[in-house]
């Protein structure tokens, strides 16, 4: 990986960052993450309707 100091654009570094994320080690989490935050959305709409 490069250096600051070698002018890294921000799309290089996200696209680092996204790769760097769907290792198997943060995609587990992040799909556990992801299915969390549905259910909570899902619960509060439930909520919200009565």
């Amino acid at each position: 990986m490069r250096s600051i100091t070698d002018n890294i654009t921000e799309d290089k570094l996200l696209g680092e960052m996204s790769e760097i994320s769907s290792l198997p080690m943060y995609a587990d989490r992040k799909a556990h993450a992801d299915r969390k935050a549905h259910a909570e959305k899902m619960a509060h709409q439930h909520r919200r309707r009565g």
